[in-house]
């Protein structure tokens, strides 16, 4: 058997898939469709893969061993490198339960079952909450070391059943999953993303065309135009979202199809297209892909947490990592002899360990950040469980929460309404209400939804439409205005993220709803709540070691935003001051001094993210709405 023939223009082609992915990661719009680079290794791996396996099985010399500890070798190493790292940067870098969080994902990547972890736990690859998830990359990987665990079991199944059909049933197989990924692209799209039997037939396709040039006896003839076809059609992926958030799209097609052309008609060196993926710089860079790939994410996410995001930056300091990477661990390491690899996985097994159950032995004095949401702040009287029932929903977030045992007759002291910062500020308000012995209700929304009244108003802009149909909203306006008509709250504390109402309402529009729903409420004394200043970062993502320095302590609200906020309350106070029965108030000054924003206060925390207060921020109002309330 004659030895595998190298490619350099496959190394070429690593690099064209994996420059878009951290370019995309680095900034979406820089390469729209980027994270398409990752469907472009897939093709590459399941035609390497089969072919290396192939040739061995036809020379006799294939074993299992074997081919899973070349496995092991290759990649192993970098990858434990890259998660011990970054689970000691994470010490200094994350809160204790991230810290945590951020080591069970590092487990399930080295157990080959990340894929499974964020299909239950992130979801939507595209969603905010991928953020605090450091090795959500490491997805694609465990997707390929599935693969290779299984795809020689199955190769083995076809020599010993089918007297070698390999391409027949590689084709059977990259069609059944094909149509499944069809299927669960409408009907489980989590699923379909992340899941190796809907992501198989990308890796097929790879097979496919090894098993098939392998049954060709024949050199297969190089086609400068079929090879530059498949070079533009992978470009032309990654020019466009093509509706990736979907889970199917065509952009998912022209960058494996135009993969496994390439592939097929290109060759090293020749023509246009195998001179480019053959240039010396490129080869390299796909020679350093994987190291590449894995250093990318972690230091983006950490760099996100530690200081300004400097895209220049951090490529160059992924590039570093990553060419270090190469020289001292892959290729020390992937050719080692077995008993010497097995001293370095050995120790690479204890650090790994030690690295991963750090979080769970170490203590911390972690700042207290804890993060209150709505059903936090309505169980500040554990007493009462009852709810306002709405058409048959009990509790959910059409229904008005109550705080206090309301009066059977005569009037309600307090009600609270309006989005999440109505509820953000119940605790100072229910404070202040306690110190003044007055009762507190509360019938408002912490889903976004609008404060205002919706009759004759335009729903889309009020509310996403993923909470509210206008139908259910008008009939919970109503339900609300009954409770106020039956309880005639002497004072009503309206909240709200009064810059984003202005933004989608326009002030003008803003104004009149103001306007109106002042006038709505009768004769209840109305208090608007200004909203704080906004944040440039979400507060989870510092911890009590980074905030020890100095300039960790004061950060500046961008100015754009200071100015719509102000804009915003300008509006509403333009309106109040046209009623004796309503007043804004103001807590800016609590949590700013000319442009700095105060959001840590000894080892307290006052936000739980850029806009919302926490519970102990929440309470630095008391003083503000106790003066309102006397």
């Amino acid at each position: 058997m004659s030895m595998i023939r190298y490619r350099s223009d496959i190394d070429g082609l690593r690099a064209i898939a994996v420059i878009p992915v951290v370019l995309y990661h680095l900034n979406p719009q820089w390469v729209p469709g980027g994270y398409l680079g990752v469907d472009v290794f897939f093709v590459i791996s399941g035609y390497l893969i089969c072919r290396i396996i192939l040739r061995e099985v036809q020379a006799g010399t294939f074993t299992f061993r074997k081919f899973w500890l070349r496995r092991v070798k290759r990649l192993f190493p970098v990858s434990a490198s890259v998660i011990s790292v970054s689970m000691v940067i994470g010490y200094f870098t994350l809160f204790y339960d991230e810290w945590k969080s951020m080591a069970i994902q590092a487990a399930s990547s080295l157990l080959c079952a990340s894929n499974i972890y964020y299909w239950k736990h992130a979801n939507n690859y595209w969603g905010s909450q991928v953020d605090d998830m450091p090795f959500l990359h490491t997805w694609s990987l465990s997707i390929e070391e599935q693969f290779y665990l299984l795809f020689p079991l199955f190769l083995f199944l076809i020599t010993r059943f089918q007297k070698q059909k390999y391409l027949f049933w590689i084709l059977v197989t990259l069609v059944f999953s094909l149509s499944l990924s069809i299927v669960t692209s409408i009907l489980a799209k989590s699923a379909n993303f992340y899941l190796l039997p809907t992501r198989a037939w990308e890796l097929l396709l790879g097979c496919a065309l090894a098993a098939s040039s392998l049954k060709n006896s024949n050199p297969q003839k190089v086609g400068h135009w079929w090879s530059a076809l498949g070079l533009a059609a992978i470009l032309a992926s990654f020019t466009h979202g093509w509706n990736y958030h979907s889970y199917s799209s065509v952009g998912q097609l022209l960058a494996t199809i135009g993969s496994t052309l390439l592939i097929w008609k290109c060759a090293p060196n020749a023509g246009p297209v195998g001179k480019l993926l053959s240039a010396r710089p490129i080869v390299f860079i796909g020679k350093i892909s994987y190291s590449l790939y894995l250093w990318h994410w972690p230091v983006i996410i950490i760099s996100r947490y530690i200081d300004e995001f400097n895209p220049l930056v951090i490529f160059c300091a992924v590039l570093g990592l990553s060419v270090i990477s190469y020289y001292l661990i892959e290729q020390q390491t992937r050719y080692l002899k077995n008993s010497a690899f097995g001293l370095v996985f050995a120790g690479g097994v204890v650090a790994l360990i030690a690295t991963l159950t750090m979080p769970f032995y170490t203590n911390r004095d972690m700042i207290n950040y804890n993060k209150p949401t709505f059903w936090y702040s309505v169980s500040l009287n554990p007493r009462l469980k009852e709810k306002a029932e709405y058409n048959g929903h009990n509790g959910d977030y059409r229904t008005g929460l109550l705080l206090d045992d309301l009066p059977a007759d005569g009037r309600l002291d307090i009600l609270v309404i309006g989005d999440s910062h109505s509820a953000m500020y119940l605790p100072a308000i229910k404070k202040a209400a306690e110190l003044n012995n007055m009762t507190v209700g509360y019938y408002g929304s912490g889903d976004g939804a609008s404060p205002f009244f919706v009759e004759g108003m335009d729903s889309a802009k009020l509310h996403p439409k993923d909470f509210w149909d206008p139908n259910v909203r008008k009939e919970y306006d109503q339900y609300r205005l009954d409770f106020i008509a039956k309880y005639n709250p002497r004072i009503i504390f309206v909240g709200g993220r009064w810059e984003s109402w202005q933004k989608k309402l326009g002030s003008e529009s803003l104004a009149f709803h103001v306007d109106s729903l002042i006038n709505r409420l009768g004769d209840s004394k109305v208090y608007f709540i200004t909203q704080p200043p906004v944040l440039p970062f979400g507060t989870d993502r510092f911890n009590s070691g980074l905030l020890d320095h100095p300039r960790w302590r004061g950060f500046e609200e961008h100015k754009h935003n200071t100015q719509k906020r102000n804009d915003a309350h300008e509006t509403i106070e333009n309106i109040t001051k046209r009623y004796d029965n309503s007043e804004l108030i103001s807590t800016e000054s609590i949590f700013q001094t000319n442009s700095s924003i105060h959001y840590l206060e000894g080892n307290e925390i006052l936000y739980t993210d850029d806009d919302h207060l926490s519970v102990y921020g929440a309470l630095k109002c008391v003083e503000v709405i106790n003066k309102a309330l006397n």
